[in-house]
């Protein structure tokens, strides 16, 4: 049936240069070039076929878009009205096509090599930035410039200014250059110039599901039927991922930040109505006790509930003290949570440790922190659109996975109750061999540091005795212990890693301020008693050169003592001098 097709498997892992023949061939059966519209088009019943060729075409990097529409099919009497789906490329991937593909029917090469030598291949339907109405209008009449000044038609930027026509990049671009010889300090350029030059595609809202009253901006965009994002090779979400996990752990909790408080995560005394006092209910971390409990968008809780968990993490209890009630419940639970840096996406010039919206004493308690990052990677790439593409070989949505989940349940339930593994002395040796290592290595150089704790030393015992469960073995292994080590270590250079000294520091994630910056802060501070032994209030030009003469630069004394003003451990008297509290 024509809604049933499809590409094959063997055909979505070929090569390039096969798939380039595969994809001439049908769009010579297929597609054509639409004059009035500037743009190649390619029909289908099937939706399937449409979002894999889709995909194919990513591979030579053209962008397209799938719209659907209601038509009758030309090759028949019966004039029923049914679904096609319309997969069409547009604006300067038309060009792309051109070049990476081509047509092989010579009419259709014709109206194509036609279509892009008119300069038809550019126009607004994919490539546009919104919203550019009022600074296009700004900038213009404060420099005096005419519609006519920059290198497109007055018409088209009259419709740019009017806002009834969203510019493309090609065409911003080219308007910002203009811009930046004339007045390249002014802000609102540099928002042009900016924009034209991202990487970001817009497209437009279709949908607000819910509006959150907020002092900021709170956005959560979702794209429809794909939900999924892929990141360091490995397709991710942190909702599915971690519901999949609640179904395979044999005892399991899943829980998400947005509809969970402190109460429904630890424990909450209520009023019992039907038998008059209180009664105790246990929340999440309780009712997962010697299990996994699975919390998203942990990032999105409350300071307040998040407080709530730190006596789980840390002593694995909760401790209950309301009304009547006074109880101390078990919660030897296994956290998985998952949670989005603060601006939604890791900045790779800013430590990871800064970008986590949560409390620094809170992530401490994590034994593994695992920032993941979308960073383009060819070859991985495309190793993963092939591993992507092969999972919709089939419509039918069938387990995938190499083991059942009902096996996986059982071998899990089973490590739980038969293994307790107990620590052999290769393994001591290798965990102490580390600790120590790692401890020494912070009293080297000027700069002290504490490059690991106590609350290391634990998590490689309890990741040591979860690598000898998973071999279903009662003692733990020296290659246990390795692979517990390498964990560790790999988590804390990402994220307690000291640029400055290029030393791992566990302050860094359990206070947020390194070693190296601590250091400096007891410098200026230091520096003020010294000052103000002389006289007081202290001039703000003689701490910072007083710190330039102990090896801190102008620049981070000043960041310095902005941090002690909002710390509370100083205050500007008055403008210049700086005094102690």
């Amino acid at each position: 049936l024509s809604d049933e097709k499809r590409v094959s498997v063997s055909l979505m892992r070929s090569p390039n240069n096969i798939l380039k023949e595969y994809i001439k061939a049908l769009y010579d059966c297929e597609g054509h070039v639409v004059k009035t519209k500037r743009e190649i088009e390619f029909s289908t019943k099937s939706a399937h076929l449409a979002k894999q060729l889709r995909l194919l075409l990513l591979r030579f990097g053209i962008y397209s878009q799938i719209s659907s529409m209601q038509k009758c099919a030309s090759n028949t009497i019966l004039k029923i009205r049914r679904t096609y789906y319309r997969l069409r490329i547009t604006g300067a991937q038309v060009r792309t096509f051109f070049q990476e593909i081509g047509f092989t029917s010579p009419e259709k090469k014709k109206a194509l090599e036609r279509a892009v030598n008119n300069g038809t291949s550019y126009n607004t339907n994919i490539d546009i930035v919104p919203h550019m109405k009022t600074i296009l209008s700004s900038l213009r009449k404060t420099h005096n410039l005419f519609q006519s000044s920059f290198s497109i038609p007055r018409s088209t930027y009259q419709h740019y200014e009017r806002g009834d026509r969203n510019p493309s990049r090609e065409h911003l671009k080219r308007i910002a250059d203009i811009y930046n010889t004339i007045a390249p300090e002014d802000p609102l350029v540099r928002i042009l110039l900016q924009s034209s030059s991202s990487d970001i595609f817009w497209d437009k809202i279709t949908e607000l599901s819910e509006t959150v009253s907020s002092e900021e901006y709170v956005y959560d965009l979702e794209i429809e039927q794909v939900h999924n994002f892929v990141a360091n090779g490995v397709v991710v979400h942190n909702s599915q991922m971690l519901k999949r996990i609640s179904k395979v752990a044999p005892k399991a909790r899943f829980i998400s930040g947005k509809g969970v408080s402190g109460a429904g995560i630890t424990a909450a005394v209520v009023k019992d109505e039907f038998l008059g006092g209180w009664s105790l209910e246990a929340g999440a971390l309780v009712l997962s006790n010697k299990g996994v409990c699975c919390i998203d968008e942990l990032d999105k809780m409350s300071k307040d509930d998040t407080a709530a968990m730190h006596e789980a993490l840390e002593g694995q209890t909760i401790t209950i003290s309301k009304a009547n009630v006074q109880a101390t419940l078990r919660a030897e639970t296994t956290v998985l949570a998952a949670a989005n840096p603060k601006l939604g996406r890791f900045d790779n010039f800013a430590p990871v440790a800064t970008q986590i919206a949560l409390p620094p004493t809170l992530i401490n308690r994590f034994d593994l922190i695992f920032p993941i990052k979308d960073i383009p990677d060819k070859d991985k790439d495309e190793r993963t659109a092939e591993f992507i593409l092969s999972l919709h070989k089939k419509s039918s949505a069938k387990e995938t996975a190499d083991i059942e989940t009902q096996l996986l349940r059982r071998y899990i339930a089973y490590a739980r109750q038969k293994c307790h593994p107990i620590l052999t002395d290769g393994a001591i040796e290798e965990i102490q061999k580390y600790y120590l290592t790692m401890r020494a290595s912070g009293s080297t150089g000027n700069v002290k540091n504490v490059p690991i704790s106590a609350r290391q030393l634990e998590a490689l015992v309890r990741l040591s005795e979860a690598a000898a469960k998973l071999r279903l073995s009662d003692k733990v292994q020296k290659k246990d212990a390795k692979t517990a080590v390498r964990l560790v270590d790999y988590c804390l250079r990402q994220v307690a890693l000291d640029e400055t000294t290029g030393k791992i520091d566990i302050d860094k994630l359990a206070t947020g301020i390194p070693a190296s910056q601590r250091s400096k802060i007891m410098i200026i501070k230091e520096l003020i008693a010294e000052l103000e032994n002389k006289s007081k209030p202290v001039a703000l030009q003689d701490v910072i050169d007083g710190a330039e003469e102990k090896g801190v630069s102008s620049s981070e004394a000043e960041e310095i003592i902005q941090k002690l003003r909002r710390m509370g451990d100083i205050f500007e008297p008055k403008k210049g001098f700086l005094s102690r509290i």
